[in-house]
């Protein structure tokens, strides 16, 4: 699909990218290139990750990265008020696994 972007009439206003911690700081990779063109149909075009982390690696966060495609956090929950937020839920999903 990034290499017929060009092909998407009108463009999009609003990207939602999931595991967005896995996309490259490199500007020749898929995603970069998907962008670039999607941008250039639409200039004021959102670009939304979504991730479980904001690490790129051990030691970049996806913000302060030298070639950097988001610029800020726009909401982050710590894990242990997620668990006690999924409280029962949890504990199903890991009898669940166990048992499967």
């Amino acid at each position: 699909i990034y290499k017929k972007a060009k092909l998407f009439f009108g463009g999009f206003d609003l990207c939602l990218c999931d595991e967005c911690h896995l996309i490259s700081h490199k500007d020749e990779s898929m995603y970069r290139k998907l962008f670039s063109d999607l941008l250039l149909k639409n200039p004021y075009m959102r670009i939304v990750g979504l991730t479980g982390t904001d690490f790129r690696s051990m030691k970049n966060k996806l913000t302060e990265d030298e070639n950097a495609l988001f610029t800020n956090v726009a909401y982050q929950i710590p894990m242990m008020q997620s668990l006690k937020i999924l409280k029962g839920w949890y504990s199903f999903f890991q009898i669940q696994i166990l048992l499967s």
